[in-house]
C-alpha cells in the first residue's frame, strides 16, 4: 500500500515474529525495511510491540490516523490526489522503488540462515 490510513482509536500495527518465534522471510524483511525508518524498523521487529493509530502516525508507519467516520473519506482524499497520474509511469516508478523486495518475493527466496526453530 502506497498510502495508509488507520483508525486513531482502534487497531494496531505489529510485527509479532519475535514473540511467536518465526523469522521474517527475506522478501518481507526487505519490503518492511523499505517502508519504515531504520529506527522504527528495528524497534518493530525486535520488540513485537503493538502500535496504535496515533503512535503509528507519529512514527510515519501510517499517513493518517483518523476517527472511525473519517477513515474512508481520508483514504479517498489521498487516492483522489493520485488518480490523475499516469498509471504506466506510476507502476514503473513503484517497481523501481521496491526492486529488491519485489525480486525476493517473486523468487520466493526463503533463506533463514541459522534459524532452527529453537525456543
Amino acid at each position: 500500500h502506497d498510502y495508509r490510513v488507520m483508525r486513531a482509536d482502534r487497531g494496531f500495527f505489529c510485527l509479532p515474529e519475535v514473540d511467536i518465534k518465526i523469522p521474517l522471510a527475506p522478501g518481507m524483511n526487505s519490503l518492511i525495511k523499505c517502508r519504515l525508518s531504520p529506527t522504527v524498523f528495528r524497534d518493530a521487529v525486535l520488540t513485537g510491540k503493538r502500535i496504535g493509530g496515533l503512535e503509528a502516525k507519529s512514527l510515519a508507519i501510517v499517513d493518517e490516523a483518523a476517527p472511525p467516520d473519517q477513515v474512508l473519506p481520508k483514504a479517498m482524499e489521498l487516492a483522489a490526489g493520485l488518480a490523475a497520474k499516469d498509471r504506466k509511469i506510476f507502476g514503473t516508478l513503484k517497481r523501481e522503488m521496491y526492486r529488491e523486495p519485489i525480486d525476493l518475493l517473486e523468487r520466493g527466496v526463503v533463506d533463514w540462515g541459522a534459524f532452527e526453530g529453537k525456543s
